[in-house]
């Protein structure tokens, strides 16, 4: 069975990561943690419903202003993060050189990778003084962008190798060598 869903070409996926590791960064000011309400108390005989205080997390995460960026809130680590990110940019963008291609591509796979695993682990351990803080829209919006990076970057280190015109591919008995140049 083949897939019929088109990829990315490399400059393509370099674009689009170039503007995932701009989001990654851009996300570090925007708010990451902001203050969890008051636990409510439930009315006699009634458990609090998990479903509903999800849900009501989810809508707080996308519509509460207040909060700590990610400047503020995780100390060296947002400089590592921005860093890592503006590092695989630079990487890939350098993929478009054809001999440094080969090496690049596995330095900005693991940098991609890098990004993704910190923002990650900020989501799931809150730094510090924030323990019983929520997660705000930067986070998420981190998260969304490190993980269009990763993406990106596996398509540009999985990308064919061309080979230039007159090489391997146009050598006897291979297809191309038995086309006719047009009249």
């Amino acid at each position: 069975m083949t897939s019929t869903m088109p990829t990315l070409g490399l400059r393509t996926a370099i674009l689009v990561a170039v503007a995932a590791a701009a989001g990654v960064i851009a996300a570090l000011g925007r708010p990451w943690y902001g203050p969890a309400p008051a636990a409510s108390e439930a009315a006699s005989g009634m458990l609090p419903d998990p479903m509903l205080e999800f849900g009501e997390g989810v809508q707080r995460a996308f519509t509460e202003p207040e909060g700590v960026t990610g400047w503020q809130a995780l100390g060296t680590a947002d400089s590592v993060l921005a860093a890592l990110a503006a590092v695989t940019a630079v990487l890939l963008a350098l993929c478009l050189v054809p001999a440094l291609r080969p090496t690049l591509q596995v330095l900005a796979r693991w940098t991609a990778l890098a990004t993704l695993g910190l923002v990650v682990y900020c989501l799931v351990d809150e730094p510090g003084r924030y323990q019983l803080a929520e997660p705000r829209f930067g986070i998420l919006v981190a998260l969304g962008a490190a993980g269009v990076l990763a993406a990106s970057a596996a398509g540009v280190s999985s990308a064919p190798r061309r080979h230039p015109a007159g090489g391997l591919a146009d050598r006897a008995g291979s297809p191309r060598s038995a086309r006719t140049a047009p009249p």
